[in-house]
Formats: C-alpha cells, sequence, structure tokens
C-alpha cells in the first residue's frame, strides 16, 4: 500500500523534516496533526527503531522550506 508514490502530506508520500531537512516517508496522519514517519533507508538496514512522530509544521513539501531556505531563481539570458 505505501510503496505506490502520493503527494504531499498523504500517507506513502516524502517529506522533509526541520531543521535539517532530512528525507522521510509520511506513514500515518494522525488525529491531532501529527504524523508518523519512518526514515527514507536502505531496505536492508531499516528497522522499526527508523519510524517516529512528527508534529504539526515540522514536516515539509520541500528540503528547502524545512531547512528555511528560499527556492533559488532561474535567471533569464540576456
Amino acid at each position: 500500500m505505501l510503496k505506490q508514490p502520493s503527494e504531499f502530506p498523504h500517507p506513502g508520500s516524502t517529506a522533509y523534516v526541520a531543521p535539517h531537512g532530512e528525507q522521510v516517508r509520511i506513514i500515518q496522519t494522525n488525529a491531532d496533526g501529527s504524523h508518523l514517519v519512518a526514515h527514507q533507508r536502505h531496505p536492508a538496514t531499516r528497522s522499526a527503531s527508523d519510524t517516529y512522530r512528527a508534529e504539526p509544521g515540522t514536516i515539509f513539501a520541500t528540503q528547502e522550506a524545512a531547512i528555511g531556505k528560499r527556492p533559488r531563481k532561474k535567471r533569464r539570458a540576456a
């Protein structure tokens, strides 16, 4: 079920956690707005301890948003 990608912030989607922008996968959304997430690691090194609860407002759709940087603007050629 979670093998198929979905759109952020639904279960199965990729997200980034503040403040360092580490990549995680959303497993479950709780009633209080928090999320159960798992680290994105190689399948051979995964374990149950790779999951944790991320508080509301700490996960983002892009790595730039998670670490607080603005996305780069594309420059036009002269």
